[in-house]
């Protein structure tokens, strides 16, 4: 369907966001709102690395610990 543009009047598609022939925006276009995921996923990346790391970390404490206390033989 073709609607006329409020600036220059000339006949436009309704489906435009702006006039072709004096760019005049027919319709508002919305603003795209970046989403807070991108940062959440990251600081949930780095909480499971510091997790990884402080397991493994405990893993070397507690084995460490153990083998340590192994008596030898003369």
């Amino acid at each position: 369907m073709l609607i006329s543009c409020k600036e220059c009047n000339h006949k436009v598609s309704d489906q435009a966001t702006t006039c072709p022939n004096c760019g005049f925006p027919l319709r508002k276009i919305k603003p795209v709102v970046k989403s807070k995921e991108g940062f959440f996923l990251k600081s949930m990346n780095f909480g499971c690395m510091l997790f990884i790391i402080f397991v493994i970390l405990g893993f070397i404490i507690v084995f460490k610990s153990i083998w340590g206390n192994v008596p030898t033989q003369p």
